[in-house]
C-alpha cells in the first residue's frame, strides 16, 4: 500500500510541475519498451563479447561481421542520447524529470559511453584506413613490376 500512495503522490508532484517539451520522450525503465532496449543491450553486449576477440585472429573481414559490426555500432550510437531520457529510481521513487534523468546519466554513465563509441567509430575509420593502406601498398607493389619489366 505504501508504494501505491507513493505513486498517487508521484503523480501529483508532477502534474504541479512545469512541463517541458522533452518530458514526454522520457521513459520509465520498467515500461516493456525499455525492457526490451535494455534486453538487445544484454544481447549485443554478449555479441560483442564473443567477436571483438575474433577480431585479433582476423575474422573481421566476414561479410555478417561487418554487418553486424555495424549495427552494433549505430545502436550503441544511439543508446546514448536515449539514456538521457530514462527514469531512475532514488530513495524518494522514481524520478522522472527530463532535467534530472539527464543530469543522472550525464554525470553517470555518460562519460564511459561516449569514450567507448567515440573509440568504437574511431576504430572502424582506421581498419578502414588500414584497408585503404593496403590497397595503396599493393598499387606500390604493381608499380614496382611495372618497373621490374622495362
Amino acid at each position: 500500500a505504501s508504494s501505491a500512495n507513493m505513486l498517487i503522490i508521484q503523480k501529483a508532484q508532477a502534474m504541479n510541475e512545469p512541463r517541458s517539451m522533452l518530458q514526454r520522450f522520457v521513459a520509465n525503465p520498467f515500461c516493456k519498451k525499455r525492457v526490451a532496449w535494455d534486453l538487445i543491450s544484454m544481447l549485443f553486449l554478449i555479441y560483442d563479447m564473443i567477436f571483438i576477440p575474433l577480431v585479433v585472429f582476423g575474422f573481421d573481414n566476414t561479410p555478417f561481421i561487418v554487418t553486424t559490426r555495424f549495427i552494433t555500432l549505430m545502436f550503441w550510437t544511439l543508446d546514448i542520447p536515449a539514456n538521457f531520457f530514462v527514469g531512475f529510481q532514488t530513495d524518494e521513487g522514481l524520478q522522472m524529470k527530463v532535467a534530472e534523468t539527464a543530469k543522472n546519466y550525464f554525470f553517470g554513465w555518460f562519460p564511459m559511453d561516449v569514450t567507448i563509441v567515440t573509440l568504437d567509430w574511431a576504430l572502424v575509420d582506421s581498419i578502414s584506413f588500414m584497408r585503404f593502406a593496403k590497397v595503396l601498398r599493393y598499387t606500390r607493389v604493381f608499380r614496382m613490376v611495372r618497373l621490374l619489366r622495362v
